[in-house]
């Protein structure tokens, strides 16, 4: 099945999101970082700067990895701190 060139399935599109309650919820619009200065752009719009977005999920997902074991050190090490103030 040929995936449908627009902006939701390219490799420059990052959504939006906005708070509700506890969890992120998508936004219809995000913005293109395939141009020099980012745009503003619906999902559902395509522009000459389009390419699919092969790897995009799994690029994402080890980027929230990294970030996560990062910040799960800096709570370990704060956690540390706060122990030894306390002796």
């Amino acid at each position: 099945m040929e995936e449908l060139k627009i902006c939701k399935n390219c490799k420059h599109y990052n959504p939006h999101y906005y708070r509700e309650s506890c969890n992120l919820k998508e936004t219809y619009s995000g913005h293109c970082i395939g141009y020099r200065v980012r745009r503003l752009v619906a999902e559902n719009k395509t522009c000459d700067k389009w390419e699919p977005d092969f790897n995009k999920q799994e690029e994402r997902n080890e980027t929230f990895k990294n970030i996560l074991l990062q910040a799960s050190k800096r709570i370990m090490d704060i956690a540390e701190i706060l122990k030894a103030e306390e002796e």
